[in-house]
C-alpha cells in the first residue's frame, strides 16, 4: 500500500502543471501571494493519495478532502505559501514545523519552493501523519491534522493546547477566554471560505 501511495505522489507531480491552470498569482510587497480556486483540479491527484490511504475506508470523498486541504492551505497561510510563522519557524503552505521537516527530508528553505512542490511536501506530511493518527473525520480534522493532531477526531470540548497555543492563535479563540476548544477550531474552519 505504501508503494501505492508514493507511485501517486510521483503521479501528482507530473501532472501538477494543472496547477498553473487553477491558481491565479498576484505579486504585492510582501512576495507572491496564491489565489487557490474553489474548484477541483490542481489537488485531484493529493486528493486521490489521500482518499486511497487504506484509513480512509470511505470515510470522505475525494472533492471534501481536496477542499479541505484549500482551506488548510488558505487558513495557514493566508494565500501567501512563502509564510514562516515567526514563533514556532513552521513554514510552507502548510505550516509545516522545522523538526517535522527535517524528518521528512524537506529542504531548509522549503517555505520558498514553488507551489507544486510545497503540495508535494504536504502530501509526504499527511502520509507521515497517518502513520500515528487516525483518518481525519470531518474536514476540519485535516486542519487540526497540521495544527494540532491529537485533537484529530476529538470531541468539541476537547482542549487544544494551554494559554500559550491561545495566545499565540487569538484568531482561534472565538470566545476570548484565553483557552482553545477544538468546537472553536471546528467553526472557525466551516466559517473560512
Amino acid at each position: 500500500m505504501i508503494k501505492y501511495v508514493f507511485k501517486k505522489i510521483i503521479k501528482f507531480i507530473f501532472f501538477i502543471s494543472v496547477i498553473l491552470t487553477t491558481t491565479a498569482a498576484k505579486t504585492d510587497n510582501k512576495g507572491v501571494r496564491v489565489v487557490v480556486e474553489k474548484k477541483r483540479g490542481a489537488f485531484s491527484d493529493f486528493a486521490d493519495i489521500l482518499f486511497l490511504h487504506k484509513k480512509n475506508n470511505g470515510r470522505m470523498s475525494r472533492e471534501a478532502i481536496s477542499d479541505a486541504i484549500k482551506r488548510v492551505i488558505m487558513i495557514e497561510t493566508g494565500g501567501d505559501i512563502r509564510k514562516k510563522n515567526p514563533y514556532t519557524g513552521a513554514g510552507g503552505a502548510i505550516q509545516i514545523l522545522p523538526k517535522m521537516a527535517r524528518r521528512l527530508g524537506l529542504a531548509k528553505n522549503h517555505h520558498l519552493q514553488p507551489l507544486s512542490e510545497q503540495v508535494g511536501n504536504a502530501a509526504k506530511y499527511y502520509v507521515e501523519q497517518l502513520n500515528y493518527f487516525d483518518f481525519p473525520a470531518t474536514p476540519a480534522d485535516f486542519y487540526l491534522l497540521c495544527f494540532y493532531p491529537s485533537a484529530v477526531n476529538k470531541g468539541f470540548g476537547y482542549k487544544v493546547g494551554g494559554s500559550k497555543v491561545a495566545a499565540q492563535n487569538k484568531i482561534l479563540d472565538l470566545n476570548k477566554d484565553g483557552q482553545i476548544l477544538k468546537g472553536e477550531i471546528v467553526k472557525y474552519f466551516n466559517s473560512f471560505k
